[in-house]
């Protein structure tokens, strides 16, 4: 709406009026360009992908990351079950033991920690002595464990950020006695 400069008697009408039409050019304007950007989507695809790629990546990443640490723990598993088969056929021998479960593995694998204790109990799952235990019923049974560690493998996790296992162990427990 209009105002008459000449009803007013005054120049702050002319520049009401000045300023109203340069109101309405704007908003003309801003709805133009609304309007345009309705029917415009060449730029919808990017913006999709800007948001999809970030969730497909993490999901990619974390899918990588189980799937080798699962690869080296069922690798790690192997070895020690081959250490566990040394040693029912050599009861004693410890550091044999070990060394057959490093020889199971690769020779790419490196970082591995293997460790092989004696561990002594009656048939009821008491703990007695391997030196000096002895038994109400039934006889001493001498079991080796083995173990094997290596360190997992991080591709996307932070162990800061994340509270995942730093370290893959696998253990096996064989009566030897």
């Amino acid at each position: 709406m209009d105002v008459d400069a000449a009803a007013c008697g005054s120049d702050d009408a002319k520049g009401l009026n000045a300023m109203l039409a340069s109101c309405r050019l704007a908003f003309g304007a801003l709805r133009r360009l609304v309007s345009r950007l309705r029917a415009d989507e060449a730029g919808a695809s990017f913006i999709e992908a800007a948001l999809a790629l970030p969730i497909l990546a993490l999901v990619l990443g974390g899918t990588a990351e189980f799937g080798v640490n699962y690869f080296n723990k069922s690798q790690l598993q192997s070895a020690v079950n081959a250490g566990a088969q040394y040693a029912l056929r050599n009861p004693t021998d410890t550091a044999g033991s070990q060394t057959a479960i490093t020889a199971a593995l690769p020779t790419s694998v490196t970082g591995i920690t293997t460790t092989a204790a004696f561990a002594c109990e009656c048939n009821n799952g008491t703990a007695v002595s391997c030196t000096t235990g002895t038994c109400v019923s039934g006889s001493v049974r001498k079991i080796m464990t083995l173990t094997a560690t290596r360190n997992a493998v991080r591709i996307l996790t932070n162990n800061a950020v994340w509270s995942l296992p730093t370290t893959i162990t696998v253990t096996a427990a064989v009566s030897v006695q």
